[in-house]
């Protein structure tokens, strides 16, 4: 199956929905109820910009895919999902095919590396500014800056992808002594 990266900035901050509610499970709910922006790039470098009002579109395109991402398990999907139910959604939908990097990652080495982490120490280059302002740039309607955000994760999550099917470079952990510098290599299927 053909393969597509993607990847969602939201109007509201984990912090927000943090204070909103405590039941995890309702956070994609909250999320899902605001604004959000998505980029998605295929294997073959299409580019395509989305927006929360396009969810039920975003993700019958999905499923086309094997979908590739940053922490899109615990993130992107389900909001994309949530969205594509609130905005009544009315056929069942298939389970996603998707293979999460920094999931695969984490089950390996029990870290929570950042693509910003990742990225510097294998390309010498990383995100376009911190998500901690894409609220603000939300709030101040500079959308196109949004996607431009998006479109540069969605860049480093695919190198990162590829990298990861031969062997990934993953930092030292400065607070332990067992976890030097290391590679990871995603297991094949």
């Amino acid at each position: 199956m053909k393969k597509i990266v993607v990847d969602i900035e939201t109007s509201l901050t984990f912090a927000n929905v943090k204070a909103r509610t405590s039941l995890e499970a309702l956070q994609p709910t909250v999320f899902a109820l605001h604004p959000w922006i998505a980029v998605t790039r295929t294997e073959d470098g299409e580019v395509e910009e989305w927006d929360s009002g396009l969810a039920i579109a975003l993700l019958e395109t999905l499923q086309r895919y094997t979908v590739i991402g940053w922490n899109i398990r615990a993130f992107d999907l389900p909001i994309i999902a949530q969205t594509a139910i609130l905005q009544g959604m009315r056929t069942a939908f298939e389970p996603l095919e998707f293979i999460d990097v920094f999931d695969a990652i984490h089950r390996v080495t029990r870290v929570m590396f950042k693509l910003e982490e990742i990225a510097q120490l294998n390309f010498g280059e990383g995100k376009l500014g911190d998500s901690a302002t894409i609220p603000a740039a939300f709030a101040a309607g500079h959308f196109d800056a949004i996607f431009a955000h998006c479109a540069r994760d969605v860049d480093l999550e695919w190198r990162v992808y590829q990298a990861a099917l031969t062997g990934l470079k993953l930092p030292a952990v400065p607070a332990s002594k067992w976890l030097p510098e290391q590679t990871f290599t995603l297991p094949t299927p």
